[in-house]
């Protein structure tokens, strides 16, 4: 991804970090702990070997245990769009994030777990977490 956009989706990520709110009272799984504290923040999710100029998938992690995944694309004129985005819940503890989006059928769960200084999805190796700030 090019510096321009990461920018962008670095300032997105940011916005809708702090917007994070209650909507998924039902989905709550928070367990109070400090590694929501520590392990909030804005992520993209990475994918080893590949790499687009033309979209990307993030995670807003809030530190009230609320979660937002987001679709941004490349509108064309160097601008970051959100073209989809959904709500959820993610908790925390040593080394390790759960996170739970609501999808359009259903609840999607991902694990990730601290790998070589980098969050690696528990079910692909080739799938992490990039933290954007």
């Amino acid at each position: 991804m090019k510096k321009k956009n990461i920018l962008l989706l670095i300032i997105f990520v940011a916005i809708l970090f702090t917007s994070c709110d209650n909507k998924n009272s039902e989905m709550k799984e928070i367990s109070n702990n400090k590694y929501l504290a520590e392990y909030s923040g804005g992520y993209t999710i990475e994918i080893l070997n590949y790499s687009s100029d033309n979209d990307a998938e993030a995670y807003a992690l809030h530190e009230n245990g609320n979660a937002k995944w987001m679709l941004i694309v490349n509108d064309g004129y160097g601008n970051a769009k959100i073209m989809s985005e959904k709500n959820g819940v993610w908790s925390a503890d040593e080394g390790k994030i759960k996170i739970t989006i609501q999808g359009n059928t259903g609840a999607i769960v991902e694990e990730y777990v601290m790998k070589n200084g980098k969050f690696v999805n528990t079910l692909s190796d080739d799938r992490y977490l990039k933290r954007t700030k």
